[in-house]
């Protein structure tokens, strides 16, 4: 029986339909895993900004209350808003009435809404002029980043006086929580830095 060349056009076409179809399923497939991997990038490049930016944050912060206070016996009368009356609290740290940082979990836990807080501190621990520097509610990764910024400080060299990493958050903390081996090491900032993520509460003093 013989074809004829009409009847053959139909049989030569079908595979190259079904050929589109399937490069075309291909690549939208290629596509997505192409955008989902975008997109998780993005996301490790922004927290990993935000953690340094936050780093940062706090040592601007730490200059402006020393500035503040110099020549001054203590840091009587330190807080947030002291300090960012004198114009020394980042902008980032700040959200309305509220000093915070991006980076914190579930920032209204902490006390009275905030997440970022300085104090005096006075106890025995610290028998001269000290103040902390208290960031609450960070990621293991997001705490690391910040203590792993003060390695290799000590006091003579750098005004250093200690650090801790507590479960919970207080603007009002005692001495006796902060642990004044220094100089601080990656080692120790990577133990430190043990709570679940969004319960590591660093606090860091200095002079």
């Amino acid at each position: 029986m013989k074809t004829s060349f009409t009847e053959a056009i139909p049989a030569m076409t079908r595979a190259p339909r079904g050929m589109a179809l399937f490069q075309m399923v291909l690549y939208l497939g290629i596509a997505g895993v192409l955008i989902a991997g975008a997109i998780v990038l993005y996301q490790s490049v922004s927290q990993s900004n935000a953690r340094t930016e936050l780093l940062n944050d706090v040592r601007q912060l730490r200059g402006a209350v020393s500035r503040s206070w110099t020549g001054q016996g203590t840091y009587a009368g330190l807080s947030m808003s002291a300090v960012d009356s004198m114009g020394g609290v980042p902008a980032s740290m700040k959200d309305g009435s509220k000093f915070v940082t991006p980076l914190a979990w579930s920032p209204g836990n902490a006390v009275t809404g905030h997440s970022v807080a300085v104090m005096q501190l006075t106890g025995g621990t610290f028998k001269k002029k000290a103040f902390s520097i208290a960031v609450a509610n960070l990621s293991q990764a997001a705490c690391q980043t910040l203590l792993g910024g003060f390695t290799g400080q000590t006091r003579n060299r750098n005004g250093m006086r200690g650090y801790a990493v507590q479960a919970s958050f207080s603007s009002i903390v005692p001495d006796s929580i902060f642990n004044t081996t220094l100089p601080l090491t990656v080692a120790r900032a990577t133990s430190a830095c043990n709570k679940a993520d969004g319960k590591n509460n660093v606090y860091l003093a200095f002079d």
